[in-house]
């Protein structure tokens, strides 16, 4: 795995005079051998089939190496005293032959200190989306081509979110979450009725984090 960032720092330090922000792009590497999302290989031919096709039971066609593009930006924008705002974004890119997701993008605020005299509790607010690889949505199609409904064709999935940490004592913060998933897996099969997708979700939860 070959692994590279090149990051760029806007008023860097602890107590800069003006707005801080960073800035990174990066990519990876990986050497070892993918499985294509959509073909396969037939054994007897050498031909390229699709992995849905029931008339084959294809040997993996495998591609050589994997790599990923990504960048991060995350800037405050605002700033009185200890309370500040900070907007961020972060994404990437993978080929589309030997991924099940290809693209991904996420953003949103962070507010510190949004009530008044709590100046290290923050409220966040976040959006994100995967998008299944043009691969794997064809899988689905021929899947359906050749079997017939149901058979549900993926596209994405994309989560919103919203958290709170409060800082109950300086060693010990309580992060209550809630999470609303659109399409989870990217709208998949419900395991328990094939006619039907998973459908959305609501998740809440709590987080606690000691500092000893």
């Amino acid at each position: 795995m070959i692994l590279g960032e090149v990051q760029y720092a806007i008023n860097p330090g602890k107590n800069p005079a003006g707005l801080p922000g960073i800035y990174k792009i990066g990519f990876w590497h990986a050497t070892t051998e993918y499985a294509d999302q959509r073909l396969g290989i037939d054994p007897a031919t050498g031909a390229l089939v699709s992995l849905a096709d029931p008339a084959f039971t294809p040997d993996p066609l495998n591609h050589r190496g994997n790599w990923g593009i990504y960048g991060v930006v995350d800037q405050m924008i605002w700033r009185n005293g200890e309370r500040s705002v900070n907007v961020f974004m972060r994404g990437g890119v993978t080929p589309n032959d030997r991924n099940v997701v290809s693209a991904y993008i996420d953003g949103g605020i962070g507010i510190k200190g949004l009530i008044e005299g709590r100046a290290d509790d923050k409220l966040t607010f976040g959006i994100a989306h995967a998008k299944i690889s043009n691969s794997a949505v064809a899988l689905d199609r021929d899947r359906l081509a050749f079997n017939g409904p149901p058979s549900p064709i993926r596209n994405g999935e994309t989560v919103f979110e919203l958290s709170y940490v409060a800082q109950i004592l300086p060693y010990w913060s309580i992060q209550p979450d809630i999470q609303y998933i659109v399409r989870p897996s990217g709208g998949v099969a419900h395991p328990s009725n094939p006619n039907a997708v998973i459908g959305n979700a609501l998740i809440v939860g709590a987080r606690t984090t000691i500092n000893f």
